[in-house]
């Protein structure tokens, strides 16, 4: 039995939950929390999906793409670094139609986490620490999602403790300042896989005063070490497109952190283009971040989220290109770079160009398919059969 709010209004006394303004008309009118759910049914199972709609009546042009759940992709490699507390709890002020503060939890991140199919989640070892948040993410795990747990060590027995307490992960990523390095050099027994992260504080930025911290490698400073995977990171003075050094070597078990900027149309570009490298890389792993806005610190990201927990454009260019990669082909490799295009045994795949005649056209920020190039002034992918 599932018991859920109507999709037909939402409710303006909820909104003080947010650490934003309220939405127009004095939070009665928040539309892009409209939608509806449509569910699928399978053998033991039963799929989620939520169909936004955001009062929109118009259906518009092409055929809405109804995307996989993470449970329906098992070779699903995309996540999110959960910058945010997974489900923060506030309170509802006394308010009309209400006598007394009600206790409210905020699942909006972690549905949209659902709703993407996302098969991965990077964050805080606190988090699976904390029996409330770590209840809400043990559902999205027994629905095949897998946790990526952070730990920060100075020492290999810092580390050794932390895993002799058997949490509920899938994996652990162990971040390491680099003057420390030198000390993890020797394996480390564990049943789950370890990513080794270099924390470096040093790194210096064009028009920035002070030092900015990386957490991860360099894509030229991909180190050998006796850990199952590495991070790299690709920072936002950076380009998605150094990736490519990575599939020229035929790097193995990498884990993409990739830093968004304060620009909606460059995180879409910025995501699809890293989305489409990261699958011609063997058993990687791509994690963006930050998940929802920083509007209030020294450097300023959109994120997946703004302040209202509503979906940015990214949220639709991620959710279309995560069932578009995994939901059938196995692997991918990088065809060429200008433009860029990669191809399984069975389809092609060019980001931003005419495919020609015959071709598919997926509109990656509005979600929907065309037959045609109706798309030119969005975000587009062009698929042919081969």
């Amino acid at each position: 039995h599932y018991i859920m709010p109507s999709p037909a209004f939402t409710r303006p006394g909820f909104s003080h939950l947010f650490t934003s303004a309220a939405p127009p008309e004095h939070g009665r009118n928040d539309t892009p929390k409209l939608a509806f759910y449509l569910f699928r049914s399978g053998e033991g199972f039963l799929d989620q999906h939520t169909i936004r709609t955001s009062g929109e009546t118009d259906p518009g042009s092409g055929l809405r793409v109804l995307t996989r759940t993470a449970r329906a992709l098992p070779n699903g490699r995309f996540g999110v670094t959960l910058t945010h507390t997974p489900t923060p709890v506030g309170q509802v002020p006394l308010a009309y139609p209400s006598i007394v503060r009600q206790t409210v939890r905020n699942d909006y991140p972690l549905l949209t986490c659902r709703e993407m199919g996302l098969r991965h989640l990077r964050l805080p070892m606190a988090d699976i620490q904390d029996p409330a948040q770590n209840g809400r993410l043990q559902i999205l795990r027994s629905e095949g999602v897998e946790l990526t747990g952070i730990l920060t060590a100075r020492t290999p027995e810092e580390l050794a403790e932390a895993l002799s307490e058997t949490p509920q992960l899938d994996s652990l990523e162990v971040q390491v300042a680099k003057a420390d390095l030198g000390r993890f050099d020797s394996p480390i027994e564990t049943a789950i896989p370890i990513s080794l992260a270099q924390v470096d504080p040093s790194e210096r930025v064009a028009l920035k005063q002070h030092l900015r911290t990386r957490v991860g490698f360099r894509v030229s400073d991909v180190p050998d070490h006796p850990f199952a995977r590495t991070v790299v990171s690709i920072a936002v003075w950076e380009s998605p497109a150094d990736l490519e050094q990575l599939i020229v070597q035929d790097t193995s078990g990498i884990d993409v952190s990739l830093d968004l900027v304060d620009d909606d149309a460059e995180n879409a570009r910025r995501v699809a283009e890293a989305s489409l490298l990261v699958a011609c890389l063997p058993d990687a792993r791509l994690f963006c971040q930050p998940y929802l806005d920083l509007d209030r610190t020294m450097d300023v990201h959109s994120g997946f989220l703004d302040s209202l927990c509503n979906p940015r454009p990214i949220v639709t260019v991620y959710r279309m290109l995560n069932t578009l990669l995994f939901a059938d082909d196995p692997s991918w490799s990088l065809e060429s770079t200008s433009p860029l295009t990669i191809r399984s045994d069975r389809r092609r795949l060019l980001l931003q160009t005419d495919s020609g005649d015959g071709a598919t056209y997926y509109d990656l920020m509005g979600g929907r398919r065309h037959e045609s190039r109706e798309v030119a002034d969005s975000l587009y992918l062009g698929e042919i059969s081969l």
